[in-house]
């Protein structure tokens, strides 16, 4: 990991803390606050030996999915489902806070046994689908979807034919007919609404339909700062998460919108580059494609819902969106891969 992919981190850190303050300086100073922490523990991370996160990456894997586990049981429901534990007034989310160590141990997993047998795909896939499968239960599609392919992913990049995921595919096809009955009845209304624009506007259609309205009203230079009426008034729900991206261009124009897609797109092109560079070790080339993978498709899909392109799952933009957690897992996600580069 180089220098310029954190300092990269930071400037769009620094533009999801402006979005923030557009329309609430409280929020601003709270994220504020967890990119100074971020940062610090970023810092921290990476001037410790490497062979200390080696030998933690398997402890904390089975501690995040013991909090996984526990958070169905004693959590507390925020909006109808148990994501945070609430710790010093903050939400902590358990399933992005411990991606970083899901990846490690897999991306150790993946190097220490280089057969690449179907029963070997099929045993790494099992243990991702831990993970996935408590955080499905909370409810959380959006983040199950993302942390299933961004892991996935990684077996794929480590070299396992694709004749093996399509025997999966097929063999698991004929239970997709069932899979409807495991999900909530908004989750299948947000999967399938986006199709139709026009049916229910003012219910499962209202958000996405108030962030296109709020990008379609910015132009090119944007209505300016005091000017952002669907996010200030309130017309565009989770302005300041799910829609940062609708109400950074609102704000800004499509000047805006592309000055945060120019910024992701170099930031994801080093990830990318450092997971195919051959002088670094398989476990670091892995870690990377996988970090690369989990912003890459959250990236995709926050812009692709904030477009309606996408139906509606609950995905933040990378350091954009509000949210300590994802801030905080973000930063040590990078320090590992920085870390990883002594291997």
């Amino acid at each position: 990991m180089n220098n310029l992919t954190f300092v990269l981190a930071v400037v769009l850190s620094f533009l999801g803390i402006f979005v923030q303050a557009l329309f609430s300086f409280d929020n601003a100073l709270t994220q504020f606050s967890f990119l100074v922490l971020s940062v610090v523990i970023y810092l921290t991370i990476t001037r410790i030996d490497l062979d200390f996160w080696l030998k933690l990456a398997k402890p904390l894997t089975v501690l995040g999915l013991i909090l996984l586990a526990a958070l169905l049981v004693i959590g507390d429901p925020i909006r109808g489902a148990k994501r945070w534990f609430v710790l010093l007034g903050f939400n902590l989310q358990p399933s992005v806070v411990f991606l970083p160590f899901f990846l490690l141990f897999i991306a150790m997993m993946l190097t220490k046994n280089p057969n690449r047998q179907f029963k070997n795909l099929f045993k790494t896939l099992a243990y991702i689908l831990v993970p996935v499968f408590f955080v499905f239960k909370q409810p959380d599609l959006g983040t199950a979807v993302v942390l299933f392919f961004s892991l996935a992913s990684v077996t794929y990049f480590a070299g396992f034919p694709w004749r093996y995921y399509l025997s999966l595919l097929l063999a698991f096809l004929p239970l997709s007919a069932f899979s409807l009955r495991f999900l909530k009845t908004y989750q299948i209304q947000r999967l399938t609404s986006f199709i139709s624009p026009q049916y229910d506007p003012s219910g499962i259609n209202y958000n996405s339909l108030q962030s296109v309205i709020a990008i379609g009203s910015g132009f090119i230079f944007g209505k300016g700062i005091d000017k952002v009426s669907q996010s200030k008034l309130l017309f565009l729900p989770e302005a300041h998460t799910d829609f940062a991206f609708a109400t950074f261009v609102e704000a800004f124009g499509l000047l805006g919108g592309v000055l945060i897609l120019g910024l992701m797109f170099y930031f994801l092109l080093n990830l990318l580059r450092q997971s195919d560079q051959a002088n670094n070790s398989l476990v670091c080339r892995y870690y990377a494609f996988g970090m690369f993978s989990y912003f890459f498709i959250q990236t995709v899909f926050n812009i692709g819902m904030n477009l309606r392109l996408l139906p509606v799952v609950g995905v933040p933009l990378p350091f954009i969106s509000y949210g300590g957690s994802s801030l905080l897992s973000n930063f040590i996600l990078l320090s590992l891969g920085h870390k990883l580069k002594e291997l």
